[in-house]
């Protein structure tokens, strides 16, 4: 008989959207599955949408909550999930029909019980960007994920990333290990530190080199506010981040593609600081106070460099050289790109 999949999907203002989403679950040609929808207290019609969708297929279960985030959303999808399988889906995002049976086939024929597949971004328009995907075997085992798998998704360098969309979990292994996510609220990234976790817990895994995950992006709500405790939950992130690789015993590059991806995240809160309605003065002595940041500071190094894309590379080569006009310009012109 064939193993139950949990596919859990956190709901929180997505009346747009949850159509299509929990269509595309419900329309999966591996039908054993149970549909976990979690309404996180959402304020529009989700509710509703979720009870009508439970109606009409017994495979879906709904949970509403008070509102916590999308972190704790998920967790509560886990205290419910009965599948021996677990697969998350963000409701705004859509999934192709016969994405859990092409990862469930592969888990079986590789004796596997984790699957990492590609994604496909789209926006307001249906206009589709696949995510290339450049890895050269679709099968992992325990060192290849140590030294390859997990150091690449900080860096996407083969086209997977961090967010835990887009992967097969095999329950027992977060059930063993008590693996459960941290709020966003209290910490920037809540899905690489639990996917950090998971697959340095991991014996094998499975690729399926297709983007068969759709994600939306919509550009209109991305917030251009500077605010202070990003920083601090970012550098929050790379400390739990890094102390994680140190009790897995995770290989020195997993460090250096990590802190690549926290420069990534930095870069995204300095040009908010560029686009913000501070004063030009203003932005440049937070710019400054920022680079001083000893953490930061601690990370600007060659073998980082090494693995981050040209544009990082020439940013915080500035920084490094308290080239700051330049560093600036750099922001502005990335910013308004």
């Amino acid at each position: 008989m064939e193993s139950i999949v949990s596919i859990i999907v956190p709901v929180y203002n997505a009346e747009k959207y949850l159509d299509r989403c929990v269509k595309s679950i419900a329309k999966q040609t591996y039908t054993n599955i149970e549909i976990i929808l979690v309404d996180d207290g959402s304020p529009d019609n989700c509710p509703k949408m979720c009870d009508d969708f439970a109606k009409e297929d017994s495979r879906i279960k709904v949970i509403h909550k008070e509102n916590a985030g999308a972190g704790e959303a998920r967790n509560t999808g886990l205290d419910n999930a009965t599948g021996e399988f677990v697969c998350f889906v963000d409701s705004d995002d859509y999934i192709e029909e016969d994405t859990i049976k092409k990862c469930m086939t592969l888990i079986k024929k590789d004796l596997t019980n984790t699957a990492v597949f590609g994604l496909s971004h789209f926006n307001d328009n249906g206009t589709l960007s696949p995510v290339n995907i450049s890895v050269d075997k679709t099968y992992f085992d325990k060192a290849a994920i140590k030294n390859e798998l997990i150091p690449s998704f900080f860096t996407t360098s083969f086209g997977f990333d961090i967010g835990v969309v887009c992967k097969i979990f095999y329950k027992k292994i977060i059930d063993d290990n008590s693996l459960r996510f941290m709020s966003e609220r209290d910490i920037y990234s809540e899905d690489a530190l639990f996917l950090l976790q998971y697959f340095s817990r991991c014996e094998s895994a499975s690729i399926v080199p297709e983007n068969l995950y759709k994600c939306y992006e919509n550009n209109a709500s991305l917030s251009r506010a500077y605010k202070k405790e990003r920083e601090e939950k970012l550098d929050d992130f790379l400390v739990k981040a890094l102390k994680i690789t140190q009790k897995e015993k995770l290989p020195n590059t997993a460090g250096l593609h990590i802190m690549a991806r926290y420069h990534g995240a930095a870069m995204v809160e300095y040009k908010r600081i560029v686009l913000s309605d501070l004063s030009f003065s203003e932005k440049t002595k937070i710019l400054k106070s920022k680079y001083n940041n000893k953490l930061l500071q601690s990370t600007l190094k060659k073998e980082v460099f090494a693995v981050e894309k040209w544009t990082l590379r020439l940013f915080y080569g500035c920084v490094k050289l308290h080239l700051y006009f330049l560093s600036y310009l750099l922001l502005w012109l990335k910013a308004h790109n």
